[in-house]
């Protein structure tokens, strides 16, 4: 784990496309787990949220129109709600068992492209466009605190034991403490923007993406132990199987790494199969079902099937 040079090479393909929709009529900006097991939600420039059924690999009728484009999507089934964040800094909380829109969260500017959940404090956390992380009440959505972080775009938050790490555009990633929520340290991380985050589910390291198309791991010092160019152009997305990580990158493609080594196993590159034939902007596995799904700037969901499995 300690080398900055990992190989990459390429082997054959695992994965296979089973099925693909262009449902939305702009791209898909960002996915998420659905309100209940075997259901996944897209956040589209259309404006729609929309529900998908995994077994059967099409669009639920479950869907939210908030009339402009959706960047971020996260459910909190314990209070059956729907968080949408947008382009213009909204975060619409939405109960999708009342179907009705309980609060309108209008405190960012600019864009909402990260939320997430700090269940011990039950406390919500939302990212915004100018670099402003405000924490709410989970229950009654009453702000707790606004925290100035850099000046430019939060794009990934993500939970690691007693710390919260916030992926800027700026390339930097701040790391703050819990559940008082001080900045502890300041990273340099990645050239052009940190576009996404992942505890790994067994070791006690985060993952890093971003505009430079690298691939790093981090201790819980801040120590940097692995770089690797994974793709050449920006990684926007991340997850993990039983036994990959799995990203998703600006150039097309989707690969995956042995979670172990982080050793390259395998490219999803060329389009005429399903595959994206733009950029690949979100990507979530479901582990109940075994499949991956991947959505773009095609306006393309594309679930997906190990071949090997």
């Amino acid at each position: 784990m300690d080398s900055q040079n990992l190989p990459i090479y390429l082997c054959a393909m695992n994965w296979k496309a089973l099925q693909s929709h262009r449902n939305h009529a702009g791209p898909i900006y960002c996915l998420s787990e659905g309100r209940k097991d075997g259901e996944v939600l897209t956040g589209s420039s259309d404006g729609f949220v929309a529900a998908w059924s995994l077994s059967e690999m099409s669009a639920s009728k479950f869907a939210v129109n908030v009339e402009k484009p959706v960047f971020s999507v996260f459910v909190d089934r314990k209070y059956h709600r729907l968080l949408i964040g947008t382009h213009a800094g909204e975060v619409h909380v939405i109960n999708y068992e009342e179907k009705r829109e309980e609060r309108l969260l209008a405190t960012h500017s600019l864009g909402v492209f990260a939320i997430a959940m700090i269940p011990e404090e039950d406390l919500i956390v939302t990212g915004g466009g100018k670099g402003i992380l405000n924490i709410w009440n989970r229950s009654d959505y009453d702000l707790v605190r606004s925290i100035p972080l850099h000046p430019s775009k939060i794009r990934a938050i993500e939970r690691w034991g007693n710390e919260l790490w916030v992926g800027q555009s700026d390339g930097s990633i701040h790391v703050l403490d819990l559940p008082y929520l001080n900045s502890t340290s300041v990273l340099t991380a990645h050239e052009s923007g940190t576009y996404a985050l992942i505890k790994h589910p067994t070791k006690e390291l985060i993952l890093s993406s971003g505009g430079d198309g690298l691939l790093k791991a981090w201790n819980q010092n801040g120590e940097e132990l692995l770089s690797v160019q994974a793709h050449y152009q920006a990684i926007y997305g991340m997850s993990c199987t039983k036994d990959n990580l799995v990203t998703a990158s600006r150039d097309k493609s989707f690969k995956t790494w042995d979670l172990q080594s982080l050793d390259h196993q395998s490219t999803v590159a060329k389009p005429g199969n399903g595959e994206h034939t733009h950029s690949i902007n979100a990507i979530h596995y479901d582990e109940s079902s075994s499949r991956l799904i991947t959505v773009g700037d095609d306006r393309r969901i594309v679930f997906w099937e190990d071949e090997k499995a």
